[in-house]
């Protein structure tokens, strides 16, 4: 039972990443903190799947005996440098789970951390540029019934970010976008056939990440918006020089969002998406909900 488990899995993990909530976009913002500013977010995101989009982009619905559910808590550290830059670490936890009839897969644990240094170019509107490292902290090999915490393998994210939010009276529109180019590394993978192992390169798509967001920001900093985040796939997988033919990730999500100022260093951020479009990925719903705490380190 474990072997056609394992093999439904391995088909779920072909349509989507099994770390379909780490855009790390979906939070992000082009602003750029004061100069020894210092804030910690924690997001918890939960997203629940119920069919996934082929090769084609046609979605096709899981069964009533299938269930995939994944749970992210992203803790990230930000802070500012000299009022023009920004460095952070994002720390994240996970949590996989694959319902198919009888049989499930789960794995938790540490997940791959984030490295981001940010570059703000521009005051009005805001202009920011990124550089961003994905490491492999996770576990991309585990044990036969379970599944894993992290992909195994380095992610490159260059890109850069608007931020428009003119002074007016009343309701001030706010308009952000972030969009950036992630090169994914390959890594050593092996697999076993009649007793011998053999080992390959497997190297994963490139992506190109994106994230807008249009709304209002009310009197006292409560802001409300439409978002659209996702991903595109511009190339396909590849094992060794063997290109997987419509082997491209693709996702689009829409959905709403708000942020609230509680006091005048602790915030909230949240919101709900839907996954309106892809290819090779899950779809289903996600909800995040952010807190962060600031405070400067000179005083």
């Amino acid at each position: 039972m474990k072997l056609f488990a394992l093999g439904t899995a391995f088909i779920l993990v072909f349509f989507s990443s099994l770390f379909a909530l780490d855009n790390i976009y979906t939070t992000s913002t082009p602003d750029i903190l004061g100069n020894m500013d210092m804030r910690l977010e924690l997001t918890p995101d939960f997203g629940y799947f119920t069919g996934y989009f082929d090769s084609d982009g046609k979605r096709e619905d899981y069964g009533t005996d299938t269930l995939s559910m994944q749970f992210y808590l992203p803790l990230k550290a930000r802070l500012g440098i000299r009022d023009i830059a920004e460095a952070g670490i994002v720390l994240p936890f996970v949590m996989n789970k694959e319902k198919l009839g009888q049989n499930s897969l789960t794995g938790s644990g540490i997940s791959d951390v984030w490295l981001y240094g940010k570059y703000r170019a521009m005051v009005d509107p805001v202009v920011s540029f990124h550089l961003a490292f994905k490491l492999p902290t996770g576990n991309d090999e585990p044990e036969e019934d379970a599944l894993p915490t992290g992909e195994g393998q380095v992610d490159l994210d260059l890109g850069f970010g608007l931020r428009y939010k003119p002074d007016v009276p009343g309701p001030k529109p706010d308009v952000e976008l972030i969009a950036g180019y992630r090169l994914k590394l390959s890594k050593k993978m092996q697999y076993s056939y009649m007793g011998v192992t053999n080992e390959y390169d497997y190297n994963p798509g490139d992506i190109i990440s994106y994230k807008f967001r249009g709304g209002y920001e009310l009197e006292g900093g409560t802001n409300f918006g439409v978002l659209f985040t996702g991903e595109m796939g511009i190339s396909d997988d590849k094992w060794d020089d063997n290109t997987r033919e419509d082997s491209r990730k693709s996702i689009a999500k829409m959905g709403v969002s708000a942020k609230a100022p509680i006091t005048s260093n602790i915030a909230l951020d949240g919101g709900l998406l839907f996954d309106m479009s892809g290819k090779n990925r899950e779809a289903g719903v996600e909800i995040f909900i952010a807190g962060s705490i600031g405070f400067n380190l000179t005083k």
